[in-house]
Order: C-alpha cells, then sequence, then structure tokens
C-alpha cells in the first residue's frame, strides 16, 4: 500500500507509542495545574458518551457548541481544536481533565485512556 509520508509519520508514532507517551507525559508534567487553561486552543474529544450503561456515543461538535465552545477544526482523528466561553477554566488530575464554568459548575469531563494498541479520548457532559 502505498502512503503519503505524513500518514507514515502519523502511522509510526502511533504503532509505537510514542505520541500517547509523549501526550501522557505532557499531562503528568502538570499533574494538579491550571496551567492549561491559559492557552486560548483546548483539544477536546471527538468522541461523547451519550450512554454509558449501552455503551452509545456520538460526535461532540454540535453538542460542545451548544454550551459555547467554539470548534476551530479537527486536532487529528481524536480531538477538536476549540476555544472556550469567557473565564472558563479546566485543570488536569492524571488522564482527567474537568472542565468549569465561571460559576464554579463542573460542565464536562474529558477521559484519556491509553491501551498498548489503542487510545481514546471521550467527554462526558453532565445534565
Amino acid at each position: 500500500m502505498n502512503r503519503s509520508p505524513h500518514v507514515k509519520n502519523y502511522l509510526a508514532k502511533t504503532l509505537t507509542g510514542r505520541a500517547s507517551r509523549q501526550r501522557l507525559a505532557s499531562q503528568l508534567s502538570f499533574p494538579n495545574s491550571d496551567s492549561y487553561s491559559q492557552d486560548p486552543e483546548w483539544m477536546l474529544a471527538r468522541q461523547l458518551v451519550e450512554d454509558a450503561e449501552n455503551n452509545r456515543t456520538s460526535d461532540s461538535k454540535s453538542k460542545l457548541e451548544s454550551i459555547g465552545f467554539k470548534i476551530l477544526g479537527d486536532a487529528g482523528p481524536l480531538y477538536y481544536r476549540a476555544t472556550p466561553p469567557q473565564g472558563w477554566k479546566k485543570s488536569t488530575k492524571s488522564n482527567v481533565t474537568t472542565i468549569i464554568d465561571v460559576q464554579g459548575r463542573e460542565r464536562l469531563s474529558q477521559v484519556y485512556q491509553c491501551e498498548p494498541h489503542s487510545e481514546r479520548v471521550f467527554l462526558r457532559i453532565p445534565e
């Protein structure tokens, strides 16, 4: 199969786990930090868990836009690049990122799972 250099590079990073290890290392570098919230662009999961009991998921784009995020585009197969509503903050502890609005309410959580030959990231939005 003839693949472009970009696809080969992506596959090499994904299959070896290099990209996963780098992403996880960057999260663990600031485990209780709000430093990520200072970045105007956030990476948010494309997958939204709608019904955990029945393992039902959907694309998160329309739900994120409905609560005030502006979707800027794709950031690979797992994430959207987005800007949050004014004053919202996020903090990351281990593999869970929590996003809080200006009133201090949890608006969503994002969970990152990395297994030997796969990685997943998904959002949960409390009703």
